[in-house]
């Protein structure tokens, strides 16, 4: 049950991801992914951010962008989650604010190297604003997602 919960919110997720228009956007995959790192065990958190990213390179990418980002951000999360010893709430906030920029060079160099793009420049205020932005959302997001997984008894 409680997977098939988890599923219904990477699905909201990237429904939600799709529907925000603005300049830049939070990225509301990663705190998904960074929550399920922390949260859940090993194979859901890779299992979960290999779907969300290859769901969200159908509907938004050029090729498997995203795909080979989230996957590498949960097993990188996975790794580094050890050696913080924080509250839950206070690590996903610190581990989102870290991966959001990662994840903006990652994908800005595998679609550089592998597809050649004509971008000629780094998104570098975009980066900032989805940090800020990731950052700002991450408590609400936790509430909201601890909220709905919890309560499976």
């Amino acid at each position: 049950m409680q997977t098939l919960k988890l599923f219904f919110i990477l699905i909201f997720v990237l429904l939600l991801q799709g529907r925000m228009g603005f300049w830049t956007n939070p990225d509301f995959l990663l705190i998904f992914i960074v929550f399920l790192a922390v949260k859940e065990d090993k194979t859901k958190t890779i299992s979960f951010a290999f779907w969300g990213g290859f769901l969200r390179d159908i509907l938004f990418s050029l090729g498997f962008v995203f795909t080979f980002v989230s996957t590498l951000i949960g097993i990188i999360i996975i790794y580094i989650r050890t050696f913080f010893v924080l509250e839950e709430k206070q690590l996903i906030v610190i581990l989102t604010a870290i991966f959001t920029p990662c994840s903006f060079i990652f994908s800005f160099f595998i679609t550089h190297y592998f597809y050649s793009s004509g971008t000629a420049y780094f998104p570098f205020w975009e980066m900032i604003v989805s940090t800020m932005l990731n950052v700002l959302f991450t408590p609400l997001c936790y509430f909201l997602f601890d909220r709905f997984i919890t309560n499976d008894e």
